[in-house]
């Protein structure tokens, strides 16, 4: 929302700010709260304001910066909005056409409802470390803040269909986003099958195995000389497959017709001309043969494929302090609403431009509040 113009501000906590400016890896190991990757990352295009909501005075001034905004997204532990005087019945009664979104582990009701949660947690309980890994070893944690992005991604477009309606209706509306839930829209079709069949789909390591009668085969990750390569295919692809792989075994009627269930086979057909190439060679023949396979890429060579490149997605931004870094750009192209690549606020940068251009503080009550401990 910062990115397409909206203005986004960050409430932090003063002094220590948000959580994620302890995150590293940190260039030359110094652990500075102004140049963690992941906060510069999370908070391109937004301003950065110091309050402490549990201060009398931190109170006030967020029940005023609410009445100046069209909404307010929380992760607090369900039930302190209401412990802060900012329950729901509160604020629409303060500010009936606020959209209020909250992403906690859960949700704001259920058994889980109060249990501490975070990334492992919801990848595990949503069904989704299950399905990740080798078929005989333990499940894998899927890399990265998965469960949280795709709550983000959620909560982002609920946001934004709230206010369409909220500008139909007048009615603003609480949000309650489970990150939970959101790992379990990820699972496909495991649920269905289940019901249907009683069936439990397991980890399939790199392959690509779907439980339905046409299932087809090959998709999987193949090493090769320099590194690995998708390699996908299905029956109509079956004798390109044998051309790319110079085996003509692969032409076995047995096969053909039920590729999934010799998966082992078939890979071990197809690993001797595989191994003996290049990740260029592979992919460019395949190329040639109509075949869908494509490299598996480091982040190093992400951030320097020509695709990229072509469409200037990635982007340089300097911050003050840390200085020039590449950044992912637009999430999608909006030709009449330019991306706007700024970079990651200082803690509390914007203190100022908000407490006193907002909110017409006096400069002489931020000195207050600041010795106060409330921004």
């Amino acid at each position: 929302m910062a990115g397409f113009g909206a203005l986004v501000v960050k409430i932090e906590r003063p002094g220590l700010g948000d959580g994620t400016r302890r995150v590293g890896p940190f260039p030359d190991d110094d652990p500075h709260p102004e140049k963690s990757p992941l906060f510069l990352h999370l908070n391109t295009a937004k301003k950065s304001i110091t309050l402490d909501p549990e201060a009398a005075a931190g109170r006030l001034l967020l029940q005023r910066l609410i009445q100046r905004s069209d909404v307010l997204v929380e992760s607090f532990a369900p039930g302190t909005l209401g412990r802060l005087g900012l329950d729901g019945e509160t604020l629409q009664r303060t500010r009936p056409g606020l959209v209020v979104t909250s992403l906690t582990p859960f949700g704001q009701d259920g058994p889980y409802r109060d249990f501490a949660g975070g990334e492992l947690v919801t990848q595990a309980l949503g069904g989704y470390l299950f399905s990740m890994g080798e078929p005989e070893r333990e499940p894998l944690r899927l890399a990265g803040y998965q469960a949280e992005y795709q709550a983000g991604i959620n909560a982002a477009v609920a946001t934004m269909a709230a206010l369409y309606e909220r500008d139909e209706t007048g009615e603003g509306a609480h949000l309650d986003i489970s990150i939970m839930e959101c790992v379990a829209t990820l699972l496909q079709a495991a649920p269905q099958a289940y019901l249907e069949s009683k069936e439990v789909t397991g980890r399939a390591g790199p392959r690509l195995l779907l439980r339905n009668p046409t299932a087809q085969y090959p998709s999987t990750t193949l090493a090769c000389r320099d590194g690995y390569v998708h390699v996908h295919g299905n029956r109509y692809h079956w004798e390109a497959l044998a051309l790319l792989a110079e085996e003509p075994r692969l032409l076995d009627e047995r096969l053909k017709s039920a590729q999934r269930e010799h998966a082992d086979e078939i890979d071990a057909l197809m690993r001797p001309w595989i191994e003996a190439h290049t990740r260029e060679e592979v992919v460019g023949r395949a190329q040639e043969l109509r075949l869908p396979f494509a490299s598996v890429l480091g982040i190093d060579e992400v951030l320097a494929d020509p695709q990229h490149a072509a469409r200037g997605y990635f982007v340089a931004i300097e911050h003050p302090v840390a200085g020039r870094a590449i950044h992912p750009g637009a999430p999608c192209e909006m030709p009449e609403t330019p991306w706007q690549s700024r970079p990651a606020p200082l803690l509390g940068e914007h203190n100022e431009e908000i407490y006193c251009g907002w909110l017409e503080l006096a400069r002489e009550e931020l000195v207050t509040l600041r010795q106060g401990g409330a921004i």
